[in-house]
């Protein structure tokens, strides 16, 4: 529960006020009551709060149009308001998001449901509230370069973690229901479709978050690129599964041709310069509305090149001057039509500098733009794979695993989604709520594999992986947080970490670090 939060519930039902005020203050929430919409309002207006529980049909003004004059207030626009009504009619609900509602819960409702619905939402205000005042602080900090520094990477961490707690709830329960083809207590007829949009959404965020994690990390020269043997073809594979999909939904065509011809594996960073083709062709997409989008690939004795080329608005030579700046973007009807934050284009100028490569670009208004990478060629002695076109292994994903895993986690929202992701994998899974208990459970019983939080109560992750180590326990321990940032990955490898995976949860990811513990030893394992 968040503390010291505050709810206004407005209902002109005494019974209703007064069984939603005994059960949120049974759960510590400060609350503050309003009959009418008019007095919410005022209310509002003279103190604001964390949530609003609002019912719809009130005197004088109702629910929606309370919503409305909410959200058209700058002062209380970003409060959230939770519709809680006895109208279940899916255009009431539809008209509940419509005017600005995150929510919409039907009477008679469940309590648990309901009590985590309220959690998650001020959950996801409060990181709001940090992301803003933190923004602010950055802003003033212009006393000296060491300041300002200090202060972003403070409001960097912090938003980090605030962000992911609620991401890894909302877009892990998303993908769940979406495997699993059932909405669960979700009552409108279209879930699904609500669901989706839920988890592109959270996507979109946590991509926003890791852009300024990475802008972080290069402006502070602690951005490090890997050095490794990969397999060009492997990648283009990945890139073009992604955006065959992605072109289609928009109308577009989109063709990758490969003219390398590469019988060995190159020396490269295949992350990065995935995540440099990514961002290149996820703007030729998202600027293309007629055409199509084309990514070539060839190399010369010095250079490994990738071209994009599209048929999407273009550019002038004045946009091209700050093309790669961070925070920029073509003009503000720009940013108004197509959205984003600028940070893309620097980030992959930024890496290809980093992997001592470049990036090009030449585009003329109304007909399109190319971008061109080159990075250092640099074949290694490693052939390519015979299986290159293959990148996911259909077997290994729907394989079930055995063992018995303990899963440190305070948070019970969590810890059900993380149960509940390990046991459809075929995993037998034991929960602690802290570091103590973790480290009691593991000294008295065996596990296969530990996943540790790091910010638990009574005793955090960090000090619980140490514990573990002086006591001899030898059990595979994955980090498995929301605190991304290098220094905290530093820190679970100092204590006898073996593995780090950050929160929200990937589950490709997962089942890979999942596999090197477990899947090898369902011959031997018995339960």
């Amino acid at each position: 529960m968040e503390s010291s939060a505050t709810i206004l519930l407005v209902d002109d039902h005494p019974g209703n006020l007064k069984y939603l005020t005994e059960i949120l203050e049974q759960k510590g929430y400060s609350i503050r009551v309003a009959i009418d919409g008019e007095d919410a309002l005022e209310s509002l207006r003279t103190s604001p709060v964390d949530l609003v529980l609002l019912d719809i049909l009130l005197p004088g003004i109702d629910g929606f149009e309370v919503c409305k004059e909410i959200k058209a207030d700058p002062q209380i626009h970003n409060i959230p308001v939770l519709f809680i009504s006895a109208l279940d009619h899916p255009k009431d609900k539809v008209k509940g998001f419509e005017v600005g509602g995150v929510d919409y819960v039907s009477k008679p409702f469940e309590e648990r449901e309901v009590m985590a619905r309220i959690q998650t939402h001020i959950k996801l205000y409060r990181a709001q509230q940090v992301l803003a005042e933190a923004k602010d602080i950055a802003e003033a900090a212009t006393a000296s370069a060491l300041q300002a520094n200090r202060a972003k990477d403070e409001f960097l961490a912090s938003m980090s973690h605030e962000l992911r707690t609620p991401l890894t709830s909302v877009i892990g329960n998303a993908e769940l229901m979406i495997d699993s083809g059932s909405c669960g207590a979700c009552a409108m007829s279209d879930a699904s479709e609500i669901l989706n949009a839920i988890h592109v959404a959270g996507k979109t965020q946590l991509a926003l978050v890791n852009d300024i994690l990475d802008l972080s990390k290069i402006e502070a020269g602690k951005f490090h690129i890997d050095d490794a043997p990969f397999n060009l073809a492997v990648l283009l594979k990945e890139v073009e599964q992604i955006f065959s999909i992605r072109s289609r939904d928009s109308g577009l065509s989109f063709q990758v041709e490969n003219n390398a011809g590469l019988k060995q594996q190159v020396w490269g960073d295949s992350k990065r310069v995935g995540q440099v083709l990514i961002n290149l062709l996820g703007n030729s997409v998202k600027f293309t509305e007629e055409g199509g989008v084309k990514l070539s690939v060839w190399h010369d004795e010095a250079y490994l090149r990738f071209s994009v080329v599209d048929t999407g608005i273009g550019m002038s030579q004045e946009v091209l001057g700050r093309l790669f700046k961070p925070f920029e973007q073509a003009d503000r009807s720009i940013t108004r039509r197509f959205g984003g934050t600028g940070l893309g284009l620097h980030i992959s100028w930024s890496l290809a500098e980093m992997m001592n490569g470049t990036i090009e670009v030449s585009s003329q208004e109304g007909v399109g733009s190319t971008f061109e990478l080159k990075i250092p060629y640099r074949p290694s002695e490693i052939s390519v794979n015979q299986d290159a076109e293959s990148v996911t292994d259909p077997a290994l994903i729907n394989q079930k695993l055995t063992g018995h895993v303990l899963v440190a986690e305070d948070i019970y929202e969590l810890q059900l989604l993380e149960c509940r992701i390990l046991e459809a994998m075929g995993l037998t899974v034991t929960t602690a709520n802290n570091g103590k208990e973790a480290v009691e459970l593991a000294t008295d019983h065996n596990f296969e594999l530990i996943l540790m939080d790091m910010q638990m109560p009574v005793m955090g992750g960090l000090e619980a992986t140490k514990a573990l180590r002086e006591a001899g326990n030898q059990t595979p321990i994955i980090a498995l947080t929301a605190n991304v940032m290098q220094e905290h990955r530093n820190q679970f490898h100092e204590v006898g970490c073996d593995g780090f995976l950050g929160k929200p949860i990937d589950k490709q990811e997962l089942r890979s670090v999942l596999g090197r513990y477990l899947v090898q030893q369902q011959e031997q394992v018995e339960y």
